[in-house]
């Protein structure tokens, strides 16, 4: 009695695990009548208290769907160092969390907190007055909280932290339905705890703006250590004809389903081992991400923790948007490849030279230098922009790197990598949650007296982090000198002289409109990848071939071999 089978998700394959055993949950023992701790019952007595308001009959609830959700929160504060914490999301008037506290063992719950945006005005809000359960004594607490905002996350995060003491106490997270943004901003607060559950009861609605969403090519995003991104045209595709909106709505939970899988493994890998199951079939394998048809089943994720996590090991990040338009994702690329270089050990996270843990490479004349983050003006204030032909300063939003001397900071190199859009062929490792799959070398500038020495070649192997995140790396050059030069790097493979080829799907491209350059040709020229005149000076491209290109999705490696195939698969 009271074993379970665990499954265990890894790498996408689903491993059954030695059976646990978990001490016997209320429901399955019997207690007695004075002391009966079924959901009914709870609820008759909470009635009957004059502490909890009068519930109207429209507002019945669910008798076995609260059941599945008591038991399933019970089983997951099992999982638990200490007492853990319930959290009741978008709690409405907050029956269903005080019907948990009313059935759940103190032993397991040390509260149980009311999550609603309705708590900003308590004159509104049917919530119990209560403070704690009249049975079991657990306290209930509500937290004044949008989940469709930044704050309202927030507003949640620092509720937790001030009720539970231990990093390794169960946090589970309880609704009966999440709609829309709520259902993501849910998934980063299960991704926050190194022990969680998510347990949502029923799929939610689609955002209200999923079709600008799509017209915009908007992405949703939510993760912690793993990211799950899907596109809103994946959502609210294209149709001709009559649009059906049960179908948007399918989609959109197929997706959020799988986000929280995803976000569950990830942080797994991280910690133990990660379990997905659906309530009540704990011996069923789950489907396969990539083959599981959207339902409306309601989903259970849970993540262990590790005895050996200690409190400051993991690792606090800021809490990220979930709807992501075409200036998030660059901004978004840029901070995910400083913030992959930096953990790495391949770049300075202080911008400072002098850094003992950062990698540091000897050029070919004795000189020790490190690669340090920058930014797009230090192309003009470096002196940078003087010995190059393009002066306009790069895009504010590429990931600029500059070259310094170990022993007195000096710098001596620029470089500034920019994400743009792919039009034609797809790509072999282009995936339809992102709007930009190339990034392109826009700047390289040694400084004279340092050049021949191997700067560039420094710089340029900071192209194999966009490779690992699945992005290509080129550079293209309207200079026959810059290109002999290209041309003797071992690093880069050409690809032809004026490859871009003058047809309808190559002359489109996004320009991000910069009201500080609104009157430069120059700089105009400079963000459009693919504007005739640029493309008649720019003739010469080169593909970054140090490392493979990692599909995001798969994990496939890809490479450039030239030819019209450009792409392919390398084992």
């Amino acid at each position: 009695q009271g074993q379970t089978r665990c499954l265990v998700r890894f790498a996408g394959l689903v491993v059954p695990t030695l059976a646990i055993r978990r001490p016997p949950m209320a429901s399955e023992i019997g207690a007695a009548p004075e002391h009966d701790t079924s959901v009914a019952a709870a609820l008759a007595r909470l009635r009957e208290h004059p502490g909890f308001p009068p519930r109207s009959e429209n507002a019945e609830p669910n008798i076995a769907l609260w059941d599945r959700l008591a038991r399933s929160a019970e089983r997951a504060l099992t999982r638990g160092s200490g007492p853990g914490l319930v959290v009741q999301l978008c709690a409405g008037d907050g029956w269903l969390g005080a019907v948990l506290a009313e059935v759940l063992p103190q032993d397991l719950a040390s509260g149980v907190a009311l999550v609603d945006e309705g708590h900003f005005n308590s004159s509104k809000a049917s919530l119990p007055q209560q403070s704690s359960s009249p049975r079991t004594q657990i306290p209930l607490s509500t937290v004044a909280a949008d989940l469709s905002k930044v704050r309202g996350v927030e507003a949640v995060l620092r509720h937790i932290h001030l009720v539970v003491q231990s990093e390794v106490a169960c946090i589970a997270f309880v609704a009966e339905r999440l709609d829309a943004v709520a259902a993501l901003r849910a998934i980063q607060l299960f991704a926050a705890f190194p022990c969680a559950a998510l347990i949502v009861a029923e799929g939610g609605a689609v955002p209200a703006g999923v079709a600008e969403h799509a017209k915009k090519q908007a992405i949703y995003e939510a993760g912690g250590f793993a990211t799950y991104s899907f596109a809103a045209r994946e959502v609210h595709p294209a149709v001709k004809g009559k649009r059906n909106p049960v179908e948007d709505t399918l989609r959109w939970r197929y997706h959020v389903r799988n986000a929280a899988r995803s976000v569950a493994s990830g942080t797994a890998c991280a910690v133990v081992g990660g379990m997905v199951s659906r309530c009540g079939d704990e011996d069923e394998e789950p489907a396969c991400a990539d083959t599981e048809e959207p339902t409306d089943m309601m989903l259970e994720v849970d993540v262990f923790c590790s005895a050996q996590l200690s409190a400051g090991s993991k690792e606090r990040r800021s809490i990220q948007p979930v709807i992501l338009f075409a200036m998030d994702q660059l901004e978004q690329i840029r901070t995910r490849v400083m913030g992959y270089l930096a953990r790495y050990g391949m770049l300075a996270s202080d911008g400072q030279s002098g850094c003992t843990d950062v990698e540091q490479h000897v050029l070919q004349n004795g000189h020790r230098v490190i690669v340090v983050p920058s930014d797009a003006q230090r192309f003009v204030d470096g002196g940078y922009a003087a010995q190059h032909y393009l002066q306009a300063t790069p895009d504010v939003h590429d990931a600029c790197f500059e070259l310094a001397l170990s022993d007195c900071g000096t710098r001596i190199a620029h470089i500034a990598f920019g994400a743009y859009q792919h039009v034609g062929q797809p790509l072999p490792f282009q995936v339809p949650e992102r709007q930009f799959h190339l990034v392109q070398v826009d700047r390289l500038v040694v400084l004279p007296g340092h050049r021949g020495v191997g700067a560039k070649e420094v710089l340029l192997r900071c192209a194999g982090a966009f490779h690992d995140l699945g992005y290509a790396v080129r550079v293209k050059t309207g200079k026959p000198e810059v290109h002999a030069v290209l041309a003797r790097c071992s690093l880069l493979a050409f690809e032809g002289h004026g490859s871009g080829f003058k047809t309808a799907a190559t002359s489109q491209a996004i320009v991000m409109y910069d009201p500080a350059n609104a009157a430069n040709k120059e700089a105009f020229h400079t963000l459009t990848a693919v504007h005739s005149k640029r493309r008649d000076k720019e003739g010469w491209t080169h593909w970054y071939m140090g490392t493979p290109i990692l599909h995001p999705r798969t994990g496939r490696a890809f490479a450039f071999v030239g030819g019209r195939e450009r792409f392919a698969e390398v084992l």
